[in-house]
Parts: C-alpha cells; structure tokens; sequence
C-alpha cells in the first residue's frame, strides 16, 4: 500500500503516512452497536420448536400411504406447534410485560434489552481477545456484579505472581543498567514475559529516575484527533492502569515514587509512570544519539515503525504546535517540536518511573 499523497510505501494497518502524516484509514464511522447486534437470523426458540419437530417429521416419512396414521400424526405435531408457540408469546409477553417502563411499546423494549446484551458481550470479548467477537460469546448474558468482582480479584492476584525483578543496589548510579518488573518483548507469549532494562537517568538520596532502554510498546498520544494535553491523553491513563499493573509486582507498585509535572498550559498531573517532556528529555540525555532509540521485537510486532538504522519515533509529554499534535523524539533522537497526529499508531512510547528504595 503506497500514499496517495507522497507515494511512499505504507504497512496495512497504517490509518495515515508516516511520512506526510496524510490520513489514509479513518476509523469507521459505523457504529458499534451496527456491527454486534446481528448475531443470527433464527431466534432460538423458533430453532428450538424445529429440532423437536424433525423426528415427528422423519415418523411421518414412514407412514406414507397409512392415512389414519398421517393425519394423526399431522394433527398432533400441529397441536404441539401450536402449544409451544402460544407458551413462547406468553412468556415473552410476561417477561416483556414485567421489565417495560410505562409509555414504551413490549417490542421495542425487548429488542432494545437483546440489542444491549449482545453489544456490551460483544465488545467485552473482543477487547479480551483482540478479534471479532464468535456468536456465541455475545450471546452469553454478563456477569453478575459478584462473579465479575472474584474474576477481576482472581486476574489481579494472577499479574502480581509474576517473579519480582529488581537488580537496583545500593551501589546503582546514574548511567547504569538496571532491571526493574517484566513486560513482554520477544513477540513470545509462549515464553511468558521478559525483565525490563531500564536506564538510570537521575539519582536522589534513595530514590532513581529510570527510563526503558527502548521503546516497548506502540501506543497512541490520544485514542481521538481531538484538542488534547497530556492531564487529559489517554496515553497517560494507558501507563498508570495497563501498563504498571502489567509490568510490576505490588511491593515494586509501593517503591513506585508519584512524581508531579506541569504543562506549559498550567496542567497539573501527579502520575507514577509517566514519559518525558523536551525539557527532561534535553537535560537528561547528553546529544540526540543517546536520546534515540530502538523497539522491542513486542513493540515492533504492535505496530511501532523502525527505521533502518534501528531506531523508532518515540513520545515527549507536551502538545505540540498545535493541541492535536503531540511532541516527539524521532528517529535520530531530535526532539520534534511541531508534533505528530496525536493519535498516530506507528509511536513508540518509553515509560519512565521514580523508584525509592
């Protein structure tokens, strides 16, 4: 796939040029629900009564030319037919009947709750699985609030078992290597998750400042082109919910220092995780080839373009020239002051924390 605006050659997934920022893939304007709600063409009690109908039917096969029997047969199945789907419509229209608010037509209502279940499965099971949800998954109505609560409880306890990696000593200085929590980087889910080398940027009493060794995730600025900050980014939310309970045990949660930042704009944020504005990212680093840095196979695999001297477009915290454009460190580690796309998906982002000791 090649740019209609530049003509440079494009990944399948991109939704705009890496290179002119040109919009290539806008997200579908078509609504979610549009998409989920049709699940089957038959409703299931309709399936039902015709699978207790086939052996009748395959009965009636046999008896031909026994007219006594056929009839018999024929005025039976149409009997239960008939009960069935007299005991259906009462039962929908008692349970129809029960839920509706006053002033709404049963049909609507009923159609509206089916429409509900469906969407909500649905979109559940496609956030866990990262593909189109089956049938059968958005046909299963939700969790009840207390099975939902031992699932979610169960999920924590099962992140925070992961092995606690932390080779940061009392002899740690800035300029060193150091390893701190897991997170997956060889694209091997196989082989579960690998430590996470981290960059010793800053030293304060018993307190570092650390930043990944590389880019180890493809994330978007924001989730929507839309005027943002980096108070208000989705990114900001992605690093201290998803990513800091995917990447540390409890007590390495604990050592995790909250560290406060303003925005040009007066934007107060106290985050534990959080990426680097300019002005950290200049001070901190000595010239742009220590600034610059590469992808994790992980990160690469998610969409994180590499250049061919092995680095990638990484975040800064701050808006760009424009407040839906957001700041960025590109591939020879010059900080981009005019910004990208905030919702650019071919960024990098690597995560940095104050650990206390």
């Amino acid at each position: 796939m090649y740019c209609k605006n530049c003509g440079k050659e494009l990944k399948d997934n991109d939704r705009f040029c890496r290179y002119c920022g040109a919009v290539i893939k806008p997200k579908s304007q078509v609504p979610e629900a549009d998409q989920t709600t049709v699940q089957t063409n038959t409703p299931v009690k309709e399936q039902e009564v015709n699978i207790k109908s086939s052996p009748d039917n395959a009965k009636g096969d046999q008896n031909k030319g026994k007219k006594g029997t056929t009839a018999n047969n024929s005025l039976m199945l149409g009997i239960g037919i008939g009960i069935a789907v007299a005991a259906v419509c009462g039962l929908l229209f008692f349970v129809t009947q029960n839920k509706k608010n006053s002033g709404n037509e049963p049909a609507a209502a009923a159609q509206e709750n089916t429409a509900a279940v469906q969407e909500s499965a649905g979109e559940a099971a496609a956030d866990n699985a990262g593909e189109e949800a089956p049938e059968e998954a958005a046909a299963e109505n939700p969790l009840s609030e207390e099975a939902a609560a031992a699932a979610q409880e169960s999920g924590e306890s099962e992140r925070h078992e992961v092995e606690e990696v932390d080779s940061i000593t009392a002899d740690t200085s800035v300029g060193d290597y150091v390893l701190y929590g897991a997170y997956e980087q060889d694209n091997s889910l196989e082989n579960g998750k690998e430590p996470l080398e981290w960059i010793v940027l800053d030293k304060y009493e018993d307190s570092y400042l650390l930043i990944t060794a590389e880019v180890i995730d493809e994330v978007c600025y924001n989730d929507e082109w839309d005027v943002t900050s980096w108070q208000s980014c989705s990114l900001r939310s992605w690093l201290n919910e998803e990513f800091i309970e995917e990447a540390f045990t409890e007590a390495q949660t604990f050592q995790i220092s909250y560290t406060e930042h303003t925005d040009v704009n007066g934007n107060y944020t106290s985050d534990q995780v959080f990426i680097l504005n300019p002005w950290e990212l200049k001070n901190y680093f000595r010239s742009d080839s220590d600034r610059a840095a590469g992808a994790t196979d992980y990160a690469e695999a998610r969409g994180v373009y590499e250049y061919s001297n092995g680095n990638c477009w990484y975040w800064a915290a701050e808006a760009g020239a424009d407040r839906h454009y957001a700041r960025y460190v590109n591939c020879e580690g010059v900080i981009l002051e005019y910004g990208m796309l905030v919702f650019n998906n071919s960024f990098g982002v690597r995560p940095a924390i104050w650990v206390e000791k």
